[in-house]
């Protein structure tokens, strides 16, 4: 059975997860069905049948705390019961959470219940690492490693989650290709056709250039290859590639498409150029200009058509009333627009003919212009060359992962559609080592349809095998489906996957009461969405969207919630909402900075007032639409911190205030790094790579301000100038002889970062540290690699915000889902419901138009603009997405105002004609104020003002897309608002009706000023008594300690100085540590991994000079060493690319994990060799005890192999390397 919650905001699905958990891993259901308690033996494998998915790491940990905590808790009630008085059993059951359910649920006594859950935590701790829950994407890694075989992967790739930067490299490496003359024609092309774009909107034209600002032709090639991240291009790209690979020259293919839907248009144009010539023509003839005076709309018109030159582009249709009285009459039409009457008699044919004939082909344009066909053309016009860039990227990226041995997050589920079909669950455990039984989903809302198409197989196994299940989520909270969210998945399509055996709730009061928010901010919350989503049903139905199928009314139909909290004495009745209404003082799209002290001004005294009813400044959550709000929010707080005789300080904590790029002590580390990474090389006889002392001197005196203070940028500018500074660089630099990239960075930190800063900045620098030695991992180790990656990637970290900082939280809506604040303020708050023309937004639509022999790509990217709207074959996918983004759009709302629990505080822009709406529908102060008048005055002014009022109200109505303007359509009196309807259209609410805000407890204040206010409840009074009724933090809570300073090692703790030598032997090949003969075994083997083929061999071992492993002089010793190896003739076919080679592959095996060294895969995948190196310089005496357990180990290798690969011919083989010997193991 699948138990499908719709879990509204606040109504405590972590809490129905935990025991959902809970009560599957205690109990099973018997023969018959009934629920009953698992026995004791059972638990330790029940803990590994049961899967719970989550949606982010902190969801994960904060899962996995939760059930252990609980089970904790239930664990401790049996001695409790025991020792309890029988009349205070009852009170010992109900405080502890779960107990009387789970008991009530399963038959059992509370005592046993306790019995059962004890020994479950005892299973769940003694295989914590079978306590599966997981994060989907960690879960789905799982599976693909298992099957990196048959994907064609190697077992050992590095995952990355950065698409964007991944995005980046490829249009890098595209302009590398295109700089160096390797570029395909098409790319060339459509490059070339961009930069004339460009170069016609006035915006930066040169693709070479780095992206600066959204106007660069970068930024917008990085907007079209950031559709290559939707799912519909995923599940096509396959055909998508082969298309290209059977049709190279793309522009030609364009070009034909072009010249086809052009061809009516062309030759019309081309008929009304040939008769406004004859027109000219014949006015020369008869001595009249058309050009003076004379015929002014005729010549206008004339010259209209002569200047024409793009088919589709029409001049206007203006002249429908000349060419009409022509064609009446066109002696008299044309005579009296002439004022030369007896000159135009003489030729007055011929320009009657040539202007009628000239009227006649416009007439032609213009229908040909109106044909399906010109109408597809003008959609896929502007977007028809994006496919070429794509699939060159697309290589480019490819090309780069595959190098580098990484998957890209995006591309698992792809890859994972290739392994999981619809019967295949059986398979899928037989490889996994292990059986799930039970799923539980968080967040499903925010699943896309492909996790959901590989997660499908695996849980109809679990609900044919009559196991429960739980998939619980909100659609009204899915505000991610621009990263593929398919929040239809939880609405109706897995309901339709699984008919009558899925149990749906979510409608009920016990299933959705809120146990957030006081009591006011529900029942606001309550009658302001059930209103919006009638209100905007209505709206779409306009735009000619089917409501019946796309309904909002339904998607919210159980947004009424009950409120929990107003069962409690003291908060029943509490809770307040604020939304302000004022006049945008800047004008819109402003510089952010400037408008900072006037539009968020408001700010700082709002939370002054918060901070004096005792509210905690960690209390109050600060939620914006965008990140250059979010800038602007901290920019005024900054300001109005600053004032003088302050009574406390405000903090705050944001993504942007705690970003490391900002920390001056990581600039100082980037800025030194940069002008290193510039500085000039010089490579010594002993292949020694060192920046020169005085080459890196000459480039820091010209070192930029890195900070901004400027007493901080000038210290640090003369001490690089001064001695002292040339000194150190000179030393520093001039010694170096091998160095890590994490080394070099305490070094600057050590030489060139204050003391002081080190103290004041010390988690930033640890964060830095921390980011290098992460991407040291992946990546190539070169500073110039590591500064590309700081500025694409790295640039975007942040610090982690510690938990128990009293700070005021400033974020974006999409990072505040999930969390909760005692009061929220939204300012500046305003989004489109819908937008009808949005920039930057595309669909990947069947291309509709087709010349025989030549048909387009499979799909292809299209801009949504709302002539789609006009088009037949696409108006549907028009409407679709502007249903879909209307949603979108009021979850982010409905997102925004769940957040809080006490205050709710909004602040809606208008521009002046908004505001101007209001004023008339509203009325204000003024008017109320204005002198008496006569009676017939006042009559006439009370007419005026009601059809002012009318017009106002019908204005109002069209622009119900507007969030502030929909709020004031909902709540002001005059405007009378439809009433919210259920879940099906016009069926009544019931006794949730109940739980609507009442209209007469919301206060309009009058307009004031260019402000007006809607209130409902008031103020939180005495916030610290609510607190009394939330839970002290345990003493057993870890605590956090500050970091004082950053500590850098010295030098000699991280480097070892090595002056170059004059003479060495053997010895000096290897650095130190690799002639430890451990160490040295370990490089060797590391080396080995990367290798597939011999040809390989320099490169890896040139990957490990560039990590920092080994030296250049001992990489040339490596090389020797394993080429001379390598040659052997035993060893060379395991090395020639004649099999398939599978280097350091994990291999699962009844839950335990091996990896054997090599594995080579013959191509039909009849035979396999399985090879283990052994690197130690062994004496006779170890070799003799070795070699039976290394012997086994092989054994168990291809005992593996067999199974896995289902492979009979499998041989295994020891490689001694050191002894040169191999060792056939039978």
């Amino acid at each position: 059975m699948v138990n499908l919650q719709r879990a509204s905001a606040g109504s405590g699905k972590t809490y129905a997860l935990a025991r959902a958990y809970i009560k599957m891993l205690i109990s099973e259901s018997d023969a018959s069905g009934r629920c009953r308690l698992r026995p004791d033996g059972a638990l330790p494998e029940a803990v590994r049948r049961i899967l719970a998915i989550t949606f982010t790491n902190k969801a994960t940990a904060e899962m996995k705390s939760r059930i252990v905590t609980r089970l904790a808790e239930l664990a401790g009630a049996g001695p409790r019961l025991e020792r309890a008085l029988s009349a205070d059993r009852d009170k010992v059951i109900k405080s502890v959470t779960y107990l009387r359910e789970l008991s009530d649920a399963t038959g059992a006594t509370p005592e046993e219940i306790s019995h059962s859950c004890d020994k479950a935590l005892r299973a769940v701790l003694d295989d914590y690492s079978g306590f599966q829950v997981s994060t989907i994407d960690s879960f789905f890694q799982t599976v693909l490693r298992t099957f990196a075989y048959e994907v064609d992967l190697n077992d050992s790739f590095e995952l990355e989650l950065d698409s964007a930067m991944l995005a980046k490299t490829g249009i890098d490496l595209t302009m590398e290709s295109l700089s160096e003359g390797l570029a395909d024609k098409s790319t060339e092309v459509w490059l070339r056709k961009l930069s004339t774009k460009a170069v016609d909107k006035g915006r930066r034209w040169n693709p070479a250039m780095p992206a600066s600002g959204k106007d660069s032709i970068r930024a917008a090639i990085f907007q079209i290859v950031k559709q290559m991240q939707s799912e519909d291009f995923k599940r096509m790209r396959h055909s998508f590639d082969q298309w290209f690979a059977r049709n190279p020259d793309y522009a030609a293919v364009v070009d034909k498409y072009r010249q086809e839907c052009e061809k009516e248009a062309r030759e019309a144009l081309s008929e009304a150029k040939k008769y406004a010539a004859a027109a000219r023509q014949a006015f020369a003839d008869a001595g009249l200009s058309i050009d003076g005076n004379s015929a002014a709309y005729l010549a206008a018109h004339i010259r209209a058509v002569e200047a024409s030159a793009e088919p589709l582009k029409f001049i206007s249709n203006n002249y429908a009333g000349l060419r009409d009285k022509i064609a009446a009459d066109p002696t008299k039409a044309l005579s009296s627009k002439i004022s030369s009457k007896a000159a135009y008699r003489g030729a007055a044919t011929e320009i009657a003919a040539a202007v009628s004939g000239m009227y006649k082909a416009l007439d032609n344009w213009n229908e040909a212009l109106s044909s399906e066909k010109v109408h597809l053309w003008s959609i896929y016009e502007p977007t028809i060359g994006f496919p070429a860039l794509m699939h060159n990227v697309r290589a480019k990226v490819q090309e780069f992962l595959n190098e580098n041995n990484i998957v890209e997050l995006s591309d698992t589920n792809t890859l994972l559609s290739r392994i999981i079909g619809d019967d295949d669950a059986p398979f899928i455990y037989e490889r996994l080592g292990s059986r799930l039984e039970h799923f539980l989903i968080d967040e499903f809302q925010d699943t896309s349809a492909m996790q959901w198409d590989n997660l499908r197989p695996l849980v109809s196994e679990s609900v044919a095998g009559g196991f429960d299940n739980l998939i619980i989520g909100d659609a009204k909270q899915s505000i991610y489906r621009f990263r593929n969210a398919d929040p239809s998945l939880i609405t109706t399509r897995v309901p339709a996957h699984f008919p009558g055996q899925c149990r749906q709730r979510g409608d009920a009061r016990q299933d959705n009461s809120n146990h957030r928010s006081l009591e006011r901010i529900v029942r606001f919350n309550n009658l302001f969405f059930a209103r919006a989503a009638t209100a905007l049903d209505s709206v779409n139905a306009c735009s000619g969207i089917d409501t019946e199928q796309n309904s909002l009314t339904r998607l919210y139909g159980n947004v009424v919630q009950y409120p929990a909290r107003m069962t409690d004495g003291y908060a029943a009745g509490k809770g307040y909402v604020e939304l302000n209404f004022t006049l945008r003082e800047t004008p819109k799209g402003a510089d952010t900075g400037n408008a900072a002290a006037t539009e968020y001004s408001y700010i700082g005294p709002l939370i002054d007032s918060l901070l004096d009813r005792g509210y905690r400044q960690t209390d109050i959550g600060i939620l914006v639409e965008r990140n250059d709000q979010a800038t602007a929010v901290i920019e005024h707080l900054l300001q109005y911190t600053r004032r003088a005789a302050r009574p406390r300080e405000i903090s705050f904590v944001s993504d942007e205030s705690l970003r490391l790029s900002l920390a001056r002590s990581v600039r100082v580390i980037v800025s030194t790094l940069e002008l290193m990474s510039s500085s000039a090389i010089k490579t010594d006889r002993y292949g020694k790579d060192h920046i020169t002392g005085s080459a890196a001197y000459s480039t820091i005196t010209r070192m930029a301000a890195v900070s901004q203070h400027l007493d901080f940028s000038e210290a640090y500018r003369q001490y690089m100038e001064g001695d002292e500074g040339q000194q150190s660089v000179a030393e520093v630099l001039g010694k170096m002889y091998s160095m890590t990239l994490p080394a070099l960075v305490e070094v600057i930190v050590n030489q060139y970062v204050p003391e002081a800063l080190q103290q004041s900045e010390a988690p930033f620098i640890a964060a830095f540290q921390d980011a290098v030695l992460d991407y040291c991992k992946v990546y190539p180790t070169d500073i110039a690699s590591f500064l590309d990656w700081w500025r694409t990637k790295g640039s975007r970290l942040t610090l982690t915000t510690p938990r128990g900082t009293d700070a005021v939280n400033i974020m974006t809506i999409h990072k505040s889902k999930g969390l909760e604040f005692k009061c929220v303020i939204l300012p500046q708050f305003s989004p489109a419901l819908g937008k009808e023309s949005p920039d930057n937004a595309y669909l990947w639509m069947e291309p509709a138009l087709r010349i025989d022999g030549m048909p387009l790509p499979p799909m292809l990217p299209v801009k949504i603009d709302r002539r789609m709207a006009e088009c037949a074959p696409a108006r549907q996918a028009y409407l679709n997405y502007l249903y879909s983004d209307t949603m979108d759009r009021l979850n982010s709302v409905y997102v925004a105002f769940t957040r809080a629990c006490d205050e709710l505080y909004v602040y809606c822009p208008l521009s002046k004609t908004q505001f101007g709406i209001i004023e008339d529908i509203a009325g204000s102060q003024q008017d109320e104020d204005a002198d008496e008048c006569s009676a017939p005055e006042a009559e006439k002014k009370a007419e005026a003002k009601e059809s002012a009022k009318e017009s106002a109200k019908e204005k109002l109505c069209n622009n119900l897309r507007n969030t502030a303007l929909l709020s004031l359509y909902l709540f002001l009196p005059e405007c009378e608002a439809p009433e919210p309807v259920g879940a099906h259209r016009g069926a009544p609410f019931g006794e949730q009706r109940d739980w609507l805000a009442a209209e007469s407890d919301i206060c309009v204040s009058d307009i004031t000023d260019g402000h007006l206010r809607i209130t409902y409840g008031l103020p939180v009074d005495n916030p610290a008594m609510l607190r009394l009724h939330e839970s002290s933090p345990s003493a057993d809570t870890p605590q956090l300690r500050k970091v004082d300073s950053y500590s850098p090692g010295q030098l000699s703790d991280i480097l070892r100085f090595k002056r170059a030598p004059v003479a060495f032997d053997e010895s000096d090949l290897i650095d130190e540590e690799v002639t430890n003969p451990r160490r040295r075994g370990n490089v060797l083997h590391a080396i080995l991994a990367d290798v597939k083929n011999a040809a390989d061999l320099d490169k890896a071992v040139r990957q490990h000079v560039i990590s920092g492993e080994l030296t250049p002089v001992g990489g040339a010793q490596a090389r020797r060493q394993l080429s001379e190896a390598l040659s052997r003739p035993e060893i060379k076919p395991w090395f020639d690319g004649s099999m398939r080679v599978l280097n350091e592959r994990h291999l699962l095996w009844r839950g335990s994990e091996t990896r054997p060294d090599r594995v080579l895969v013959s191509h039909d995948g009849s035979r396999a060799i399985v090879i283990d190196y052994k690197f130690g310089s062994l004496t006779q005496s170890n070799y003799d005890k070795k070699k039976k357990e290394y012997a086994d180990q092989v054994r168990g290798y291809m005992r593996r192999i067999g199974h896995a690969l289902h492979i009979r011919d499998v041989e295994g083989w020891l490689w001694y390397v050191a002894r040169d010997e191999t060792v056939r193991v039978e």
